[in-house]
């Protein structure tokens, strides 16, 4: 599943399209602490209800970005796993390299 407008909780409220507001919350803070060199971080998503997300980030030799999140609800856990091609496009699209086997999930 995509991000669809309103029909997830991940979804953006606003309706203006298929961006999910976390996805592209998670994504702005994985480039922000990629550039300022800072590996292990934690989000309160939003709304509140998805949890805290712990995230760690590493590079291989080639440049391409490792990211392990770690959520602290299930069901957050497969919203994010469904997303993931989502994110994948929106950490590419804020410059970072990124493939398949980029993004990993946990509990």
């Amino acid at each position: 599943m995509e991000c669809q407008p309103a029909k997830s909780p991940l979804a953006a409220s606003d309706g203006g399209g298929p961006d999910c507001a976390a996805s592209q919350m998670i994504a702005v803070q994985i480039q922000r602490n990629a550039a300022a060199k800072i590996d292990t971080f934690t989000l309160q998503l939003d709304p509140a209800d998805l949890g805290r997300m712990d995230i760690e980030l590493k590079f291989s030799h080639d440049g391409r970005l490792k990211a392990h999140m770690t959520v602290e609800r299930p069901e957050t856990l497969v919203l994010l796993q469904k997303d993931a091609a989502h994110l994948e496009r929106v950490l590419q699209q804020n410059g970072l390299q990124t493939d398949g086997q980029s993004l990993s999930f946990d509990l």
